[in-house]
């Protein structure tokens, strides 16, 4: 029994086969056994589709991950739901849901969490975008392009989960809404980046914080698949100083890898 049988506790295959055999005892080669064995090769895709996803998330070797990509991308190709992974941003980071609180080690999350919580006074409203399964602030209201992500945060834990492209350009709030705006390992993948960061100095309040989390050196991981560039510190001051925040940026280190924390103050 792979990862995800075990996650979601059912044996796929053997409910497969029980329900096969009781409609053909029942009914016989109907119509209904027809549809049944569609259903049914679906679901035996999608378990294929998922042990070769787990197996993704922990292979470094580029030429076993190009190959376990493309049998995966054949797979998905064959699934209604998804067509178009992992090209399809949204349908890559729905995917992603399902593996996602393994791919960063929990003192790291606790580490930036602590960090962001020295930034952030407590009692303020926060946004943090692209947060996914994890809001690092609690009671934010929490926005990313994945609904599957989002599913996976308990609801004691933000104000509000969003689902949103922010690529759409204008992001959906009104000026001075916000004390805060979180972005943790968001910045590198995004293709208008300038345009998000001029919308979150337009919704955040006067002398309301962006803080971006972002490693200083590029990651040699899975998600680079989808990253559009990983910006420098240099570049990244640049950019807030262009749009009009006062910047602040410091270094954190922690198992061998450089944090940047980049506060943008309006």
């Amino acid at each position: 029994m792979n990862f995800f049988k075990k996650l979601f506790k059912k044996d796929i295959e053997k409910e497969i086969d029980e329900k096969i055999k009781h409609f053909v005892k029942k009914h016989g080669k109907t119509k209904e056994i027809k549809e049944l064995s569609e259903i049914t090769k679906e679901d035996r895709l999608k378990d294929d589709f998922f042990d070769i996803i787990f197996k993704l998330s922990y292979t470094s070797n580029k030429r076993k991950r190009k190959e376990l990509t493309a049998k995966a991308e054949l797979i998905a190709s064959k699934i209604p739901g998804l067509k178009g992974w992992p090209r399809d941003s949204k349908k890559f980071w729905d995917v992603e849901a399902y593996a996602w609180l393994g791919k960063i080690p929990r003192r790291i999350r606790e580490f930036i969490r602590k960090e962001l919580m020295k930034r952030i006074p407590l009692g303020t409203l926060n946004l943090g975008i692209g947060s996914g399964s994890y809001p690092y602030i609690e009671d934010s209201v929490l926005l990313d392009l994945s609904r599957e992500m989002l599913k996976l945060v308990t609801p004691v834990k933000s104000k509000a989960k969003i689902e949103y492209d922010l690529e759409k350009g204008k992001l959906p709030f009104q000026d001075n809404s916000f004390d805060s705006v979180t972005m943790v390992f968001v910045i590198d993948y995004l293709k208008n980046l300038k345009q998000v960061l001029k919308e979150t100095k337009r919704i955040l309040k006067k002398n309301g914080k962006l803080i971006l989390v972002n490693s200083k050196k590029p990651i040699d991981s899975w998600y680079r698949k989808h990253e559009v560039k990983h910006y420098t510190r240099k570049e990244i001051k640049l950019l807030l100083k262009q749009i009009g925040f006062k910047v602040k940026i410091e270094e954190k280190k922690i198992d061998k890898i450089v944090l940047l924390f980049v506060e943008g103050i309006k």
